[in-house]
């Protein structure tokens, strides 16, 4: 059994949800699952969807990896629109027409995860200078 511990990404996008886990100092996605946002049928709903795809993931990842589901220790999350990350909250997202909505304390509260929240790009950014194409680089600039 593997002692490392990992983390799920969610990326929420205003088509598609894609969920996966990746242990914390890097290696292989495991559980990878992609879903329709279907963002027209309501919040609660997409809500619900992500916080069910983390729960299948988490399962999954568990099984593939080898590890205990207690392995997984929280959540990164990347929503589009700009957003508060101190609070969680979304402020304003026009293609999932949320605003003020607190989408990190929901998906903590369905999860028992903690979780961290922060803009699309911002998060594809860090991920790409982690352990993708701006790896070992100084300064590095995403634009989306």
């Amino acid at each position: 059994m593997s002692g490392r511990k990992h983390v799920i990404g969610v990326d929420l996008g205003g088509t598609t949800i894609k969920v996966g886990a990746v242990p914390v100092d890097g290696g292989t996605v495991l559980g990878m699952r992609t879903l329709p946002t279907d963002s027209h049928v309501g919040a609660k709903f997409v809500v619900d969807r992500i916080v069910s795809m983390i729960g299948d993931v988490r399962r999954d990842a568990a099984r593939e990896g080898g590890f205990g589901e207690e392995a997984i220790v929280g959540v990164g999350m990347g929503a589009p629109g700009p957003l508060d990350r101190e609070t969680g909250t979304v402020i304003e997202t026009p293609n999932l027409g949320w605003r003020n909505f607190p989408l990190r304390d929901l998906i903590a509260k369905g999860t028992g995860l903690e979780v961290e929240l922060d803009n699309d790009a911002n998060a594809a950014t860090l991920g790409e200078w982690w352990r993708g194409a701006g790896r070992g680089v100084g300064n590095l600039v995403g634009v989306t």
